[in-house]
């Protein structure tokens, strides 16, 4: 697997008057470089005038370290404040039926947000492994997940956009499992589903996902990782 450069956006804004704490969304972008942000580099073939919209009315970090080369131990340190090597991750990625890399227990960043008073969310990209075993039935109740680390609200990819499962995790459970459906030890079929996930509507389904919890819990403080 390719190295890769992860970037890290903290957007802090007040959506709502009845609030005294800003919501806070946490935007984790794999496989870009700082080369490929107009506003870091100038040069940029890139188009991003979302981004340096954002950098033009905040601030720009211009010297910053990823804790790994690939996606998984970088967010297994983002949400546990640990180095990846603390945790069973070192330098590889989780892989598909890997179990909850991550300890129940940890003061993670989602929980000590929704300790603060915070609705919590992640939504997007998980491939941090779900449960407490390589063994599990994916047609029947997912736990732990990004629930028992903090999240009061979880839709996510189980691994990432090409992981094979076609479908979503939302909380504990895939989505579009068909009823009859009672055991599966692994990914389920396209003739297991009843609706399919595909990779060109992934974006548009988790930007819209993101933008609802956002309206529900606009006059509240929340902190969101899409």
């Amino acid at each position: 697997m390719k190295s890769l450069v992860i970037t890290l956006t903290l957007i802090f804004t007040s959506l709502g008057t009845a609030v005294e704490k800003p919501n806070v969304i946490f935007i984790l972008a794999d496989d870009v470089g700082i080369g490929d942000i107009k506003c870091f580099y100038p040069k940029s073939r890139v188009t991003t005038p979302n981004i340096d919209r954002l950098a033009s009315q905040g601030m720009r970090f211009t010297q910053a370290y990823a804790p790994g080369a690939v996606c998984s131990p970088s967010r297994y340190a983002l949400l546990t404040g640990a180095y990846p090597c603390r945790g069973p991750i070192r330098l590889k990625t989780a892989n598909s039926y890997s179990p909850l890399t991550i300890s129940s227990d940890s003061l993670t960043l989602p929980r000590f947000f929704k300790n603060s008073g915070y609705q919590t969310a992640h939504i997007g990209k998980w491939h941090l492994g779900f449960g407490n075993s390589v063994n599990k039935n994916w047609a029947g109740e997912i736990s732990p997940s990004g629930i028992e680390i903090g999240f009061d609200y979880q839709f996510a990819l189980p691994s990432n956009h090409n992981d094979g499962f076609k479908t979503y995790l939302e909380n504990h459970r895939l989505l579009w499992i068909k009823d009859e459906i009672k055991d599966l030890p692994k990914k389920p079929t396209v003739d297991q589903l009843s609706k399919i996930r595909y990779d060109d509507e992934v974006d548009s389904s988790l930007t819209a996902k993101g933008i609802e919890f956002i309206t529900t819990n606009k006059d509240r403080p929340f902190s969101t990782w899409p």
